[in-house]
C-alpha cells in the first residue's frame, strides 16, 4: 500500500513538471516574439466553450494556451492548433462566472460567442489561484462597470 502511494506521488510530480514546462515554453515563445510590443498582461490560461463549462463531465476545458492583454485587446493563442482568438474589451461583455471545479472563471462574450477562462498553478496539494486574481483585478481596471466585483 505504501508502494502504491509512493508511485502515485511520483506520477503526480512528473505530471506537474510536464504541465509547468509546457506553460513556460508557451510563455517564452510569446515573450521572444518580435511581432508584439510588450503586452500589459500575459499568462497561461485554459478556455472552455459554454457546453464544456456547463457540462458535469470530467473535462473542464477545450483548449489551453497563452492569453495576453495589449491595451483593450485580449488575445488567446491556442497552444494545440496554433490559432488565436481576439476580443476587443471595449465591445465585449465580461463577467465573473463563479467557482467551478475549485477554479475561478471569467466569461467573455462577444457577438454570439461566449468563452470561459481560468488559470491556476498546480501545487502538490492545492491549486494556486493568485494568477486568476491578478487577471480579474486587471480586467476590473479596464472595465469598472463590469460584473467582476465578486471575483
Amino acid at each position: 500500500m505504501l508502494l502504491g502511494a509512493i508511485i502515485g506521488m511520483i506520477v503526480a510530480i512528473i505530471v506537474i513538471l510536464i504541465k509547468n514546462n509546457r506553460e513556460k515554453k508557451a510563455l517564452s515563445k510569446l515573450n521572444n516574439s518580435a511581432t508584439l510590443d510588450s503586452p500589459d498582461y500575459t499568462a497561461y490560461f485554459h478556455v472552455a466553450s459554454e457546453n464544456t463549462f456547463k457540462s458535469k463531465g470530467f473535462k473542464f476545458f477545450d483548449a489551453s494556451g497563452v492569453l495576453f492583454l495589449n491595451g483593450r485587446n485580449l488575445v488567446f493563442n491556442d497552444r494545440a492548433v496554433s490559432s488565436s482568438t481576439e476580443f476587443n474589451l471595449a465591445t465585449s461583455s465580461i463577467s465573473y462566472a463563479g467557482v467551478k471545479k475549485k477554479m475561478k472563471w471569467v466569461c467573455i462574450e462577444q457577438k454570439d460567442s461566449k468563452l470561459y477562462f481560468t488559470t491556476f498553478k498546480q501545487g502538490l496539494l492545492a491549486l494556486d489561484k493568485t494568477e486568476m486574481d491578478r487577471f480579474i483585478e486587471k480586467l476590473k481596471l479596464l472595465n469598472p462597470g463590469s460584473n467582476l466585483a465578486k471575483g
